[in-house]
């Protein structure tokens, strides 16, 4: 699935294409052990993740997470293989 700053997310997720624009969105609509591919760009949103899966930025030089809580990702009873964000 993939996530891009100039995604929505009426879309399906299913290509860059078609990209959703949230990253939690793509974490609350995937199925554990899913892939979530994120585009180069600035996210500012605080993340809860509560499965198993695979965030894969563009690079910690690339893709940013910005939020009110400093980046705040919220892992309960998660395991989040890969995260490659700045």
């Amino acid at each position: 699935y993939y996530v891009s700053t100039t995604g929505n997310n009426t879309n399906t997720g299913t290509s860059l294409a078609n990209a959703w624009r949230d990253i939690q969105y793509a974490i609350n609509n995937v199925a554990p052990g899913d892939i979530i591919n994120v585009a180069a760009g600035t996210y500012a949103e605080t993340l809860s993740i509560t499965k198993a899966l695979t965030i894969d930025g563009a690079g910690s030089g690339s893709t940013f997470l910005t939020s009110p809580s400093a980046g705040h990702v919220e892992r309960n009873n998660a395991s989040v293989v890969k995260t490659e964000m700045g």
